[in-house]
């Protein structure tokens, strides 16, 4: 039998979930926005930066 209590209190913890990584991402998503830059770039920036001479298939793969 499905607990609806505990569905429900699933459904909020996921919702603070979201709503938290929301606010934790805005600042440097602000902030690589004013560089002309997304979330992609700035992946594509750490591990570059991590991995110096990563080959593109590679770093599509990650």
């Amino acid at each position: 039998m499905i607990d609806l209590k505990r569905q429900a209190e699933l459904r909020e913890a996921i919702e603070l979930l979201y709503f938290s990584y929301r606010e934790f991402t805005a600042g440097p998503d602000r902030i690589l926005a004013e560089r002309g830059l997304s979330r992609v770039h700035h992946r594509i920036l750490y591990f570059v930066g991590r991995s110096p001479g990563i080959p593109i298939n590679a770093l599509l793969a990650t």
